[in-house]
């Protein structure tokens, strides 16, 4: 009997040393390799009856490796649970109860379920049965509810314990340990991951994903959402003139202004560069969406002050609503961005809501650039010829003007495809093709051109000025003979945004004998010190300004003032857009030998027959 009593002692007592053990292993290494040994070791004990007959047969004494095991078991920090084969609780060791506030009295016979903060779903446990069920070991991450009434994150790591026959589950052993921090710092990171790390903004991602949330709850809740796509006017240039830093510096500065013209529960994002978003979830109205959008324009224009730089920008706005211009995240980033776009073109500083009819008119943008690269080749380009008329009404020079019809688009504007060729380049070829199909059609008429001196006018674009060749091909598509007798125009607003290289071109193109006149006088940023400092024979007062001198005075005093400029600088000028008696009249006392007239009033572009009948 005595012996009965001896051997059911050793039985608990190797329990016990076999959880000091494990433990022991486990306090010295945290990582998860040590972890499988432990959860092996602590399958090893429900095989009791066979450790029991290896002691009889060894005769090993192990009271004392028990009493230090045991030790170890009850004072370890990592919580441990037992869960019988149906997944209920058993047995937890003193951390488990300490950490999660639970003993074992109330949790016995629970699932681990018991545990779960909320955060986990049925569908997790569900999973973890399955897994743990189906595998010798598993590792999960939960999150549990603690004694301090906080979630923490644990790795638990579960072991399946099988009985004598090897088939048979009798029991899941579980071991928790902390990993919140870690956790917490992935959170953190991802959370990074989803800002602008210059204005703290969300980025392209969060604003995503914020605006598939969005619609979808207009969608369940039958309410009204808008979305706008904002962007700097003149970002890049500013950047380019004032350095990154002053950039970086107004971008958090617009951030900052943003967030204060939205409400909470609105959405500001930025995109990249000088493009913002802001998404309004919930707006009774689509005239909500206008008083933001005013809100936002009035307080971007305010100046700002940036290390002693003071600055003035604006911003363009689109706004696209939904759900009735989109039923997804992608056709409204498509309509906001239309609508931007469209305020952009149609003067900046401004908002549009999205129509359909931007997307006919971005439909006709695509089909014009594909059309555009194979235009020259299929004959589809022709010329007209715009005379500018001396104070004697003989020619003083002829603008030489492109046209296209297309056989299925039909004639196609300038001011439509020519953008268009400077975004791809094709303005290269495109203005080769005018200087040569010109002395193609007038080689016959070059020698009175000379006699004459008129001169053909041909217009050079930004493109042009960034070729570091671009005088010399130039002269050799004229051909030396006949650079007397072509003046090249250059639009000014070009020259102030390109100025060190603009005044090194010219000076070049002046040098070889070319005519240099300087177009959309008054409409560029140029300084009244640079134009002194800039080398041209011409200039040419826009139609923009012309064409409101009848019921406009100051339009008529700007025109005014720039003949008056223009003759203080020895400059030919050239005032466009004349279209009836009344201009013509009002300018009339301002003209002499050098100030020209161009216009319907007194000519309208002009074909090839009808250009060598009136030289």
């Amino acid at each position: 009997m005595s012996l009965n009593i001896f051997f059911a002692s050793i039985v608990l007592t190797i329990i016990s040393c076999s959880f000091l053990i494990v433990f022991t292993i486990y306090k010295q290494n945290r990582v998860l390799k040590n972890l499988l040994q432990l959860t092996s070791l602590i399958a090893k004990t429900t095989n009791i009856k066979e450790n029991i007959e290896k002691l009889k047969k060894e005769n090993i004494d192990v009271s004392e490796e028990i009493k230090l095991n045991s030790v170890i078991f009850y004072s370890t920090k990592e919580p441990i649970c037992i869960l019988n084969k149906d997944f209920k609780i058993t047995s937890v060791n003193p951390a488990f109860e300490n950490v999660l506030g639970l003993n074992l009295e109330t949790i016995k016979g629970n699932t681990i379920e018991c545990i779960n903060t909320g955060i986990q779903d049925e569908d997790y446990y569900k999973n973890f049965y399955n897994v743990s069920s189906s595998k010798e070991s598993s590792s999960f991450q939960m999150w549990v509810r603690c004694a301090d009434g906080d979630a923490s994150y644990h790795l638990v790591k579960v072991t399946k314990v099988l009985e004598d026959n090897l088939i048979d589950v009798k029991q899941y052993i579980l071991i928790f340990s902390d990993i919140t921090d870690i956790k917490e710092n992935e959170l953190e990171i991802s959370e990074k991951s989803k800002h602008d790390h210059l204005t703290g903004l969300p980025n392209r991602s969060l604003f995503i994903d914020r605006l598939d949330r969005s619609v979808a709850f207009s969608k369940r809740n039958d309410i009204v959402g808008a979305v706008m796509f904002l962007d700097l006017d003149h970002f890049k240039s500013l950047n380019d003139t004032l350095g990154h830093r002053i950039g970086d510096l107004l971008l958090i500065e617009i951030a900052k202004r943003l967030r204060n013209c939205v409400r909470e529960t609105d959405t500001v994002c930025r995109l990249a560069g000088d493009e913002f978003t802001i998404i309004l979830p919930e707006i009774a109205r689509s005239e909500d969406a206008a008083i933001v959008a005013e809100k936002i324009i009035k307080s971007i224009v305010q100046e700002y002050n940036l290390e002693g730089n003071k600055i003035k920008t604006s911003c363009s706005l689109g706004i696209a609503v939904f759900p009735n211009d989109g039923s997804n995240v992608d056709l409204l980033i498509h309509a906001a961005d239309q609508a931007m776009y469209n305020a952009k073109k149609e003067g900046r500083n401004q908002y549009k809501f999205y129509s359909s009819s931007l997307d006919i008119e971005a439909h006709r943008k695509k089909q014009i650039e594909k059309e555009l690269v194979n235009a020259a080749k299929e004959n589809q380009f022709y010329l007209e010829y715009l005379p500018a008329y001396k104070l004697d009404n003989s020619i003083s020079h002829y603008d030489v003007l492109i046209r296209w019809k297309h056989p299925t688009l039909g004639d196609i504007k300038p001011n439509e495809f020519i953008p268009l060729a400077e975004e791809s380049r094709l303005i290269m070829e495109i203005t080769d093709w005018i200087i040569n199909k010109t002395f193609k059609d007038l080689k016959s008429l070059l020698h009175k051109f000379k006699e004459k001196n008129i001169k053909l006018s041909f217009k050079l674009s930004s493109v042009h000025f960034k070729q570091n060749d671009i005088v010399e091909r130039i002269v050799d598509l004229v051909g030396e003979d006949f650079i007397k007798i072509v003046q090249i125009k250059i639009d000014e607003p070009i020259i102030s945004k390109n100025l060190v290289e603009a005044k090194e071109k010219i000076s070049k193109l002046l040098e070889k004998g070319f005519f240099i006149c300087i177009d959309d006088f008054g409409t560029g940023k140029i300084s009244f010190l640079d134009i002194l400092d800039l080398k041209f024979n011409a200039v040419k007062i826009p139609r923009e300004l012309t064409k409101n001198i009848n019921d406009n005075e100051d339009y008529f005093a700007a025109v005014r003032s720039l003949i008056s400029l223009a003759k203080n600088l020895d400059s030919y000028i050239t005032i466009e857009g004349i279209e009836n008696s009344e201009q013509n009249d009002k300018i009339e006392k301002y003209r002499d030998d050098k100030v020209f007239m161009q216009g319907h009033y007194y000519s309208k572009p002009l074909g090839l027959k009808d250009l060598k009948n009136n030289i």
